[in-house]
């Protein structure tokens, strides 16, 4: 990359590498009303950087970047669903064991990391009578690490957007659980609906945002970062035959925090 500006010149080198491979199998096997899965893999990427900047004061931080990140995913996805007439239920428990590798060439740092993510989730269909029904459905998620951030000196993206990793081995979490009801009566083309949602997310990073002289300094700070989320969503429609039309009213509302 090569930026020329008020009479000043930046120039940026990268040379990358990234090598990616999955490997996985599945087996499943059915004793009614139970269906049993599960599917387990291996995978691995393994990647390197080297930058070099020039043109950009020292002052904001350092110009040269020379690592390698490697990560294994070595992962079991167990999986049980019930099927009857009336009742669909569905178990997830997803286990992936990650462990991390990170040098960096220049400094001689190596910084090592082991994570173990737990992923549940459960899903259920309820027919309660041929015209009302219910769903219900809830999920535990853990965000893997973002081996992305990891690199310590400066790139530039363009001529004024200068980019700053952060190597931190915490993962976020998140978390989700909806309830919907639904009544249906076709020959009196009636329909209605109604669903209720939260999901909670937390990360441990917070992105930043700088002005350092002629540059726009963008990386992480240290601050856990935590939302919530409430929704309600309704819906109804009657099909009325003297109009020859179909009336409709939908309500929504949602809150964050």
């Amino acid at each position: 990359l090569l930026v020329e500006r008020d009479g000043t010149v930046q120039h940026q080198n990268i040379c990358s590498s990234a090598f990616y491979t999955h490997t996985n199998t599945s087996i499943g096997f059915v004793i009614n009303p139970f269906t049993i899965s599960m599917k387990t893999g291996l995978v691995g990427t393994f990647r390197s950087m080297k930058s070099d900047l020039t043109g950009v004061p020292d002052s904001i931080g350092g110009m040269v970047n020379n690592l390698s990140m490697h990560y294994l995913n070595i992962y079991v996805s167990p999986e049980v669903e019930i099927n009857t007439t009336a009742f669909n239920l569905k178990l997830k428990l997803p286990v992936s064991y990650m462990p991390y590798w990170y040098y960096d060439k220049l400094l001689g740092n190596t910084n090592n990391n082991n994570k173990l993510f737990v992923s549940p989730s459960l899903s259920m269909n309820y027919y309660i009578t041929s015209k009302f029904s219910a769903s219900a459905s809830g999920d535990i998620c853990q965000t893997g690490v973002n081996e992305q951030l990891f690199y310590s000196g400066l790139l530039l993206g363009d001529y004024h957007n200068l980019y700053q990793g952060y190597i931190d081995y915490r993962n976020g979490h998140s978390a989700s659980a909806s309830l919907n009801l639904a009544y249906r009566d076709p020959l009196k083309a009636f329909f209605s609906r109604l669903e209720v949602g939260y999901q909670w997310n937390y990360s441990p990073l917070s992105s930043s945002r700088r002005f350092m002289g002629d540059y726009i300094l963008n990386s992480y700070l240290n601050h856990d970062n935590r939302s919530h989320n409430w929704s309600i969503n309704g819906h109804i429609s009657k099909g009325v035959d003297w109009l020859g039309t179909i009336l409709t009213l939908n309500s929504n509302y949602s809150k964050t925090t």
